[in-house]
C-alpha cells in the first residue's frame, strides 16, 4: 500500500519567511518536494501590471483549486504538473512535471485559508511577522528581485495588508503551530520538528 507523504503546509503574510522555512525544511528531509504557491499565479494583462493596478496578494490572483488538485496527486502517489511561474515577468513560462516524494512541503500566503488545501496537511504552521519588518523586506524584494519601481511600494503595501487581514490573518486559526517571523531558522525548524515529533 502506498504511503501517504507528510504535508507540511506553511502560511503567514507577505515576506513572513514562508519560503526560508520550507526550503529549511526540504534540506533537512532531504526526499523533500516544495510545493510553492507562487507557481500557481494566474497571469495578468501587462497593461494592468504596468500601471500597477494588478494585485497579487489577493486569492483571485491565484489558482488555489489547481494546487489543491496537484497536492492532492502527489498525496496518492501520482505525478503532478506544475506551472513554471516567472513572478518578474508575471507570466506562466510552461509546465513540469514532478514525482511524489516522501515529504511535501506547502507553502504560500493561502496555505491555511484555502479549505481543499488546509484539510491535506499534517502539519499546519503560521508565520506572524509585524508589519514593519514586511515593509522592509518588501521593499528589498519588490524592488531588486522583482525589479519594480520604488514608488510603487506604499500603495502594494497598503493593498497587501488588506488582504492579510481579510483572508491571511483569520487563517491563523487552523495553525497547529504559531512562530515569529523574526526568530532564527534553528528556533523555527526546532518548534516544527517538536510539533511533529509531539503528533507522531
Amino acid at each position: 500500500m502506498q504511503q501517504v507523504p507528510l504535508t507540511i503546509g506553511i502560511a503567514g503574510g507577505t515576506c513572513a519567511g514562508k519560503s526560508r522555512l520550507a526550503g529549511a525544511l526540504c534540506a533537512h528531509y532531504g526526499d523533500a518536494l516544495l510545493l510553492a504557491m507562487d507557481s500557481f499565479y494566474r497571469e495578468q494583462p501587462r497593461a494592468l501590471i504596468a500601471a500597477g493596478q494588478a494585485d497579487f496578494d489577493t486569492p483571485d490572483a491565484l489558482d488555489l483549486a489547481a494546487m489543491a488538485d496537484a497536492l492532492a496527486m502527489l498525496r496518492a502517489g501520482l505525478p503532478a504538473e506544475i506551472p513554471l511561474y516567472d513572478r518578474a515577468g508575471s507570466s506562466v513560462m510552461g509546465r513540469q512535471t514532478v514525482s511524489p516524494r516522501g515529504v511535501l512541503v506547502v507553502e504560500g500566503l493561502y496555505v491555511l485559508d484555502f479549505p481543499p488545501i488546509r484539510e491535506q496537511l499534517d502539519l499546519a504552521v503560521f508565520i506572524a511577522v509585524e508589519p514593519d519588518v514586511q515593509r522592509t523586506r518588501r521593499q528589498v524584494r519588490d524592488t531588486i528581485e522583482y525589479g519594480r519601481p520604488e514608488e510603487r511600494l506604499l500603495h502594494d503595501l497598503a493593498r497587501a495588508h488588506a488582504d492579510q487581514a481579510r483572508h491571511v490573518a483569520p487563517s491563523r486559526a487552523f495553525a497547529h503551530l504559531v512562530l515569529s517571523g523574526t526568530a532564527g531558522l534553528e528556533e523555527q525548524m526546532a518548534a516544527c520538528l517538536g510539533e511533529l515529533k509531539d503528533r507522531a
